[in-house]
């Protein structure tokens, strides 16, 4: 299937040297693409952009890093972004151990004194288990490297 804008891109190369990158956040890079572009490089016999496709340095021009967070209130984490973060919300069930206290309380073994247990009320041994929603808070970040497009031209 030919691609109708390849020798656009060709073009543009031959024009400015600019070293092409064909990547959509939510697709990715664009391999078709850069392997028919390869082709005709080969083809015209134009070096620095074959060797740039050949060896893939265009995967060198994109970093994307992602950062995890656990958070239980969802409210503390407003914030502000630039347009280079995405950032994605998921809830992540968690099971604890609780514990009957003897004054009637019922609180998570994380908050609890383990020594006061013993004289916990002997209903399931004084402990059940409980659940927790928590939210994982995933942080994509998506970097472009324009200097690497354009060196050595």
């Amino acid at each position: 299937m030919p691609i109708p804008d390849l020798f656009e891109h060709i073009l543009r190369y031959l024009r400015r040297g600019v070293l092409p990158v064909f990547y959509d956040g939510a697709k990715g890079h664009d391999y078709a693409l850069y392997g028919a572009l390869l082709e005709e490089a080969r083809f015209f016999g134009i070096d620095r952009l074959e060797k740039w496709l050949s060896e893939q340095k265009y995967l060198e021009a994109i970093e994307v890093a992602y950062s995890f967070t656990e958070t239980d209130n969802l409210n503390t984490l407003t914030r502000t972004v630039d347009s280079s973060i995405k950032i994605a919300y998921h809830p992540v069930t968690k099971m604890y151990t609780a514990c009957d206290c003897p004054k009637g309380r019922s609180t998570n073994m994380n908050e609890y004194d383990y020594r006061l247990c013993s004289t916990v009320e002997n209903v399931n041994s004084g402990y059940r288990y409980e659940d927790a929603v928590r939210w994982a808070v995933i942080q994509k970040r998506t970097t472009f490297n324009h200097q690497l497009c354009i060196q050595g031209r």
